[in-house]
């Protein structure tokens, strides 16, 4: 139907992982920590 969004399904993780790759680009973050940040132990 034309004008109807269409549902996307959101995985939080992947939001708060592109949210920290933003941030550690603009934070200009040492690769080494952004990596060790990106997954969760």
């Amino acid at each position: 139907m034309a004008g109807m969004a269409t549902a996307v399904k959101q995985n939080p993780f992947e939001i708060a992982q592109a949210q920290l790759d933003k941030a550690a680009k603009k934070l200009d973050l040492d690769p080494a920590v952004h990596a060790v940040l990106r997954e969760p132990m």
